[in-house]
């Protein structure tokens, strides 16, 4: 299979040759968005804070006041 459909397609591998890389590089779009990515996910994490932890949060068990689901009797 690897010789008669993928290696035509993408040519015989040579290992002495140097990979080119363009992982490192980013585009000026790619650099401006990634300060608003970090802004973006934290405040998700501070929404879900504030839905969780205080006392009488939304997302805690009415009854018993547990995060995560509690015994069942």
């Amino acid at each position: 299979m690897t010789e008669r459909v993928v290696e035509p397609r993408l040519g015989r591998y040579h290992s002495g040759e140097p990979i080119a890389s363009t992982a490192s590089t980013r585009s000026d779009e790619e650099a401006c968005g990634l300060p608003y990515a970090l802004y973006v996910l934290l405040c998700v994490v501070v929404v879900i804070a504030m839905l969780t932890l205080p006392a009488n949060a939304p997302l805690r068990n009415p009854a018993t006041g547990a995060l995560i689901g509690g015994r069942r009797s």
